[in-house]
């Protein structure tokens, strides 16, 4: 147990250092990307910005490179999860859901979304 000034200094800065690395965006930046390809969303996205690209090249691949501009991160939680809809980009007037539910864990849903809100290109 540490009991002096010096100590608990250190301490308190180990646990500051620590605590960082661990919420850092650069951290958030691998989980996210990383929830992105484990859960293959690269079947029907791109991010180029991040160098991720589809598994197949299709027709209707979307690049998600900028999602960040325009969506906050409680609404891609929801999307992602079916629970909003948005307007067609392809047919005006029409609301649309994603395409499909997400299938990861809490942890994978956060930190795709941390991930997500950060893209910005």
């Amino acid at each position: 147990m540490v009991k002096n000034n010096a100590g608990r200094a250190l301490s308190a800065t180990l646990a500051l250092v620590l605590s960082v690395a661990f919420v850092s965006p650069a951290f958030a930046a691998g989980e996210g990307a990383k929830a992105f390809t484990d859960l293959k969303c690269n079947k029907c996205h791109s991010v180029t910005s991040a160098g991720i690209k589809p598994i197949k090249e299709k027709k209707t691949i979307r690049d998600l490179s900028s999602v960040g501009k325009t969506y906050k991160a409680d609404w891609l939680t929801k999307w992602l999860k079916k629970e909003v809809k948005r307007d067609s980009d392809v047919k005006k007037g029409t609301q649309v859901a994603h395409k499909a539910k997400f299938k990861g864990d809490a942890k994978q849903l956060t930190d795709l979304v941390a991930w997500m809100v950060t893209l910005k290109k």
